[in-house]
């Protein structure tokens, strides 16, 4: 039986869906950015060193939040195509849900099949 709670696939062009990485995540949080001791480490521009965190869980909404660099973090909402995060807040990542680093990068976050959860 897998651990893993969904699969974040960031696009490295936006504007060609073969260039992505992906990552399995587990339960637990994930720093994203440029710093040797993020858990996921991008080589992208305008990506600070402690660019945003993830935070995945079976029990509460998954979670993402901007860590405060200077190019910011951006999700996608029904009434918001670009809505910045306000720095150091966490805010709910629903399954399937899509965000932008430095409002450059698309991020699409997967929850695995059963693991949905929401507040």
């Amino acid at each position: 039986m897998s651990n893993k709670i969904g699969t974040l696939h960031i696009y490295h062009d936006e504007r060609d869906s073969s260039k992505k990485t992906s990552y399995n995540l587990k339960e637990g949080e994930y720093v994203i950015g440029t710093h040797a001791n993020c858990d996921i480490i991008l080589g992208f521009p305008n990506i600070a060193a402690r660019h945003c965190r993830l935070v995945i869980s079976k029990e509460v909404a998954h979670k993402v939040e901007d860590l405060g660099g200077q190019y910011g973090v951006y999700r996608v909402t029904p009434t918001n195509p670009r809505q910045k995060l306000r720095a150091n807040t966490k805010y709910d990542l629903s399954p399937n849900s899509i965000f932008y680093l430095a409002n450059k990068y698309k991020c699409v976050f997967e929850a695995e099949q059963g693991k949905n959860v929401h507040n």
